[in-house]
């Protein structure tokens, strides 16, 4: 005789039974879903995944200077570099070290600008040796998992600030004794003139 029990069982052993084929039967389905299958909303997540597996150091190239042996003859220069990576740099991650001929004065961070620009203002620059070549070089860490680090080739520069001005000073010390000497030499003619032209009371 069938009891209940024993067709809670049955139903039971069914309901098993039908879940594990539908499994078997839709796995293969699954696994060959591809980036099609995903909903339009949630394919951002995969896309930020994927560019987290770029393998390529970021590329930098010096805007200004854009050549070595650039002559400085104010207090401040602009530094400037383009900085292209599949997975740009966050802030932060883009550094600028400058260094004279034998030591290295200080790390900066660059600022970001408009597209793949980065800035430095190096401000305050007679406060270190003038007549003398310094040397810039950049790096950048990209923003992907893999942190991949880019560096610049180092670029020179030469201040020249004080140098630069002393011709204008100079100048500006010949033309005032120039024109002294011009006023003179009218005075002098003008006197000579008069007093040749003043009768002798003998």
């Amino acid at each position: 005789m069938v009891t209940k029990s024993k067709i809670k069982i049955g139903f039971l052993i069914f309901i098993c039974f039908a879940g594990f084929i539908v499994i078997i039967i839709s796995k293969p389905l699954l696994s060959s879903c591809n980036y099609n299958c995903i909903p339009e909303e949630d394919k951002s997540y995969f896309m930020i995944k994927s560019a987290n597996g770029d393998n390529s150091s970021p590329v930098i190239v010096f805007i200004k200077p854009d050549n070595n042996d650039t002559i400085i003859t104010r207090n401040y220069y602009d530094i400037i570099v383009n900085v292209t990576d599949d997975t740009p740099p966050l802030m932060g991650n883009v550094s600028i070290e400058i260094s004279n001929t034998t030591i290295s004065l200080f790390n900066a961070s660059m600022i970001k600008d408009e597209g793949d620009q980065w800035f430095f203002i190096w401000s305050n620059i007679t406060s270190y040796p003038n007549e003398l070549t310094y040397t810039f070089q950049v790096i950048a860490k990209d923003s992907s998992s893999n942190e991949n680090v880019g560096m610049s080739g180092l670029i020179s520069v030469y201040v020249d600030i004080y140098s630069s001005r002393n011709p204008g000073f100079i100048n500006g010390i010949i033309y005032v004794i120039v024109a002294s000497l011009l006023i003179a030499g009218i005075l002098v003619y003008f006197n000579r003139k008069k007093a040749f032209l003043t009768p002798s009371r003998n």
